[in-house]
């Protein structure tokens, strides 16, 4: 039997209205029927019913359909993280934004495969969700890890770590929040460690072995070969 091809839905625009937010995203994760979109993919089951310690705001609560709190990996790649994650700790709601289709495909059949109601996909400019649809102090935690690190001068506007980025992480992310980072490029390391402290909103804290970036299908190849990673961990501290 020939499949019917999925509808596809993306984001790249702003909007104004709170009601458009909310609407927005629900075209962006629901389809008609269950079925799984090319550009935002839902695993539309039940919850089991766990109550989480800390409820999840509102707004994602409705999307989930669970109070569980809600973490957002910003490009989520081919979805090895997601998995690894949402194994460790199946008592969390994990989104995944991706911008481009052949890697975001890779993580929907990952997470199809799962079967799990609280990991997702989304097809979107990350930044720009971020920005202009999350809502303040309502995510747990967010994850960036090894982003493409546009060394030559001239690229540097594409880097995914900026000024802009990290203050939208700190309005959205909740008091006491984390933002966990991981990449092979030391160098680039050392300027997306200094571009989050720079804002006051933030503070370091000691990397241990439960670091989300040691997940990664990047990190166990890096490690393997006996490269060392570079990770850092940052919380969001309360009234900044």
């Amino acid at each position: 039997m020939k499949m019917r091809r999925p509808q596809r839905v993306h984001y790249t625009g702003e909007v104004s209205k709170k009601k458009s937010r909310f609407r927005h995203l629900e075209r962006a994760f629901v389809r008609d029927g269950g079925r799984q979109g090319a550009r935002a993919t839902l695993c539309s089951r039940q919850d089991n019913g766990t109550a989480p310690l800390v409820r999840a705001h509102p707004f994602w609560a409705e999307l989930f359909g669970n109070p569980a709190p809600v973490e957002l990996e910003i490009g989520s790649g081919d979805g090895t993280f997601l998995r690894a994650a949402a194994l460790r700790d199946p008592d969390v709601n994990l989104l995944g934004i991706e911008n481009a289709y052949p890697r975001l495909r890779r993580a929907e059949e990952r997470v199809a495969a799962m079967g799990s109601p609280r990991v997702r996909t989304l097809m979107a400019d990350a930044t720009c969700v971020i920005k202009t649809i999350v809502p303040a102090a309502s995510v747990h935690a967010y994850h960036i890890y090894f982003p493409d690190p546009w060394p030559k001068h001239r690229h540097a506007k594409r880097r995914v770590v900026t000024p802009s980025l990290v203050r939208a992480l700190a309005r959205t992310l909740i008091p006491g929040g984390h933002l966990f980072l991981a990449t092979d490029v030391h160098g680039y390391g050392w300027l997306m460690r200094g571009c989050i402290l720079a804002h006051p909103a933030f503070v370091e804290l000691p990397v241990d072995d439960t670091h989300g970036g040691l997940l990664t299908g990047f990190a166990r190849k890096y490690r393997a070969r006996g490269r060392q990673v570079f990770l850092a961990t940052f919380q969001r501290i309360e009234g900044r």
